[in-house]
């Protein structure tokens, strides 16, 4: 970093640094250590990144001569020792919400114009009592009918429009950097 120039910190920092605290977090893990003839067997409890590193801490800080039963506690319960430690399913539904909220964070305008034009299309129709559908199908449409549809479109473009407006605004706001103010003495 430059000297004068002000630390950022974006959107994508922030999922970067989500997905790396996530995966590689430290877990609880319990097992029945002996600690010699003393006090026998004792449950005990670490935290550590891997199965491995559990049990160097159950031998180091406790002193266990023996470490069996060794697992992984979750919220749950527990799981068996021998993995990486992380879940295949909870990592892959993190991932899911990482990727959604990229796509949300980098398509808002888009969505949120869709979001709207429905808004607006469902609106309208409840209002004025005419689906699109009923225009489109209706053989002989009266004068009503058209201004009715019309106002439909107009209403769906138009909420549309305001999304899209929005989506680019927040948008904006998402991808600039954060104001910093540095005090000199």
């Amino acid at each position: 970093m430059q000297p004068g120039t002000d630390p950022t910190f974006t959107l994508a920092d922030f999922t970067l640094v989500s997905l790396f605290t996530f995966l590689f977090i430290m877990a609880t893990y319990r097992a029945k250590c002996w600690l010699g003839s003393s006090s026998g067997y004792q449950d005990l409890e670490v935290k550590a990144n891997t199965v491995n590193g559990a049990k160097e801490q159950f031998e180091r800080i406790y002193g266990a001569e023996q470490v069996i039963n060794l697992s992984e506690v979750r919220d749950g319960g527990s799981s068996s020792g021998g993995g990486s430690g992380v879940s295949i399913g909870g990592t892959a539904g993190l991932i899911s919400l990482i990727a959604a909220a990229w796509v949300f964070f980098t398509f808002t305008p888009w969505i949120l114009m869709g979001l709207g034009g429905v808004v607006g299309a469902w609106l309208s129709e409840k209002v004025l009592g005419q689906t699109l559908g009923d225009y489109v199908n209706d053989s002989s449409p009266t004068k009503s009918n058209h201004i009715r549809a019309i106002l439909v479109l107009l209403t769906t473009i138009s909420l549309g429009g305001v999304g899209f407006y929005q989506g680019d605004q927040l948008n904006k706001s998402f991808n600039e950097p954060s104001k910093t103010e540095q005090i000199k003495k």
